[in-house]
C-alpha cells in the first residue's frame, strides 16, 4: 500500500540506548492516527524525527506522496510537505477565536498598509477547516471547544496531508479524527 507518509526502517539510539529500531509506518490519505502506548516505547522520540528535532541514525526513509523528505528532516521541509502534529498539549489560546488560533502566526498584512484583513483572515480560515472536512464556526473562541474540535483547529493551520496525534489532554479515550 502507498501512504500519504510512509516510514520505513527509522532508528534512534542516544549513546547506549535504542530508543527506536526499524520503526515502519503507512498514513493512507484522510487518516488520522493517535501514537498510544507506555512510557519510554518511542512515541516522542519518532514524532521528534518526524518534526526535525531529533537526527535518525542512517538506514531509514520517510516519504510524503512519494518524494522523499530529507533525514535530518528540516522543519521548514516538513511543513511544506504537509507534515503536521497535534501535541497533547495544544498551545492555544483560549480566549481567543478558532480564526484567530488557525492564522495565529500566519496572518497576511495588505501589501502597503500593513494591516491585517479580518474579514480574509476569517475566509482563510473557513476555507482550510472545510477543505479538511471539519464544520467548526470559525468566530467561536477556542476554549468552548470540545477536544476534538481543539485538535481538528490546532492541526488545521497548515492544511496537511498528514497527520499524526497524541490523544489531546482531557479527551475522552473514545477521541479519534474525522
Amino acid at each position: 500500500m502507498t501512504g500519504r507518509l510512509e516510514v520505513a526502517g527509522l532508528s534512534k539510539t542516544f549513546g547506549p540506548t535504542r530508543a527506536l529500531r526499524g520503526v515502519g509506518l503507512t498514513l493512507a490519505p484522510g487518516e488520522l492516527h493517535g501514537l498510544v502506548g507506555q512510557n519510554g516505547c518511542g512515541k516522542s522520540t519518532l514524532v521528534k524525527i518526524l518534526t526535525g528535532v531529533y537526527t535518525p541514525d542512517p538506514g531509514g526513509s520517510i516519504t510524503v506522496d512519494g518524494k522523499p523528505l530529507g533525514l535530518p528532516v528540516r522543519p521548514a521541509a516538513q511543513r511544506a510537505a504537509g507534515v503536521s502534529v497535534v501535541h497533547q498539549n495544544l498551545g492555544l489560546v483560549d480566549d481567543r477565536t478558532v480564526w484567530e488560533n488557525v492564522r495565529l502566526g500566519r496572518y497576511q498584512a495588505a501589501r502597503f498598509t500593513r494591516r491585517i484583513s479580518r474579514k480574509a483572515e476569517r475566509a482563510e480560515s473557513a476555507r482550510i477547516l472545510e477543505g479538511l472536512g471539519y464544520h467548526l464556526d470559525v468566530d467561536a473562541p477556542v476554549g468552548r471547544l470540545s477536544a476534538q474540535d481543539r485538535a481538528a483547529g490546532w492541526s488545521s493551520s497548515t492544511s496537511p496531508p498528514a497527520r499524526s496525534a497524541g490523544r489531546p489532554a482531557g479527551a475522552s479515550s473514545s477521541w479519534s479524527g474525522r
